[in-house]
């Protein structure tokens, strides 16, 4: 039976080292003989040796707890009398450069969650005329909403008609009458709304990398050539809109997260135009 908590193992990781924490909790004989089979400077089941170990009761009960953490030093195989090696809180060295190096899938153990891919979806708010049922509209059609739009004779507007203006903004000829497909828009117009809510598409890859180098971020505010990764929704085209690194406690660690959000149609980034 696995005594293992939820949420365990952890991992952290400095310039000494990554050091994983077990925490088990069941029967104490269970317990004590699982501690006794791992005791510091054994060889735990994750195949790294064992460099501290707590065993505690739970209180009166007839449980205890477990903490055992393995270690692994930097460039060294372990260190043979168990324990954690010392911080060197004022090195008179500085580490040497190591070029950030990408940790994937299959490099085992904890490290085989990156790179980690989401989707999620952004409210954004939107102009009435780009709504999709709305989309065929001629430029003639939409020239005319404007003028129903700006229309002042209350009458008219109502029975969704209006005036050609002259430059002084006079009423100029017959009334004119929208069609069907604008008096759709129009009677939403009468009913006060301005704009609706569409929703896009947001595709985020988190990388680990381990070098003490800044790993290259790519250049935001662009159009992607086609998908972003595997898996993303069909459809859309990428403008990425967001590439950081941010360096893990004091190791040599870093997550690189890098954001793209979907749209049916990207007509301009911040270098080019994508006009039909």
């Amino acid at each position: 039976m696995n005594y293992l908590k939820p949420g365990y193992p952890k991992q952290r990781a400095d310039e000494r080292g990554v050091v994983v924490q077990y925490l088990f909790r069941g029967p104490t004989s269970y317990i004590t003989s699982y501690a006794q089979a791992y005791a510091v400077k054994k060889i735990f089941e994750d195949g790294l040796p064992v460099a501290t170990q707590s065993l505690e009761r739970v209180g009166s009960s007839s449980l205890s707890e477990l903490s055992i953490e393995t270690w692994l030093i930097r460039g060294q195989p372990s260190n043979p009398q168990g324990g954690l090696p010392p911080v060197d809180d004022n090195p008179s060295t500085p580490l040497p450069k190591q070029t950030a190096t990408a940790i994937t899938v299959g490099d085992g153990g904890v490290e085989d969650e990156y790179p980690i891919y989401e989707i999620s979806w952004s409210q954004l708010e939107k102009s009435l005329k780009q709504h999709p049922a709305f989309a065929a509209f001629t430029a003639t059609q939409l020239s005319q909403l404007t003028l129903w739009d700006e229309e002042k004779n209350s009458a008219a507007k109502a029975a969704f008609q209006f005036y050609n203006k002259d430059e002084n903004g006079a009423a100029v000829g017959a009334v004119q009458t929208l069609d069907s497909d604008q008096q759709l828009y129009a009677k939403l117009r009468l009913y006060g709304v301005e704009a609706y809510l569409d929703f896009a598409p947001v595709a985020r890859m988190t990388s680990k990398f381990r070098g003490n180098t800044t790993p290259s971020t790519g250049d935001a505010g662009q159009k992607e050539g086609g998908d972003p990764f595997t898996g993303v929704p069909s459809g859309y085209e990428w403008l990425k809109i967001g590439d950081s690194s941010t360096k893990q406690g004091a190791g040599s660690d870093w997550l690189q997260v890098e954001e793209w959000q979907g749209s049916r149609k990207i007509l301009i980034d911040k270098d080019e135009l994508f006009l039909p």
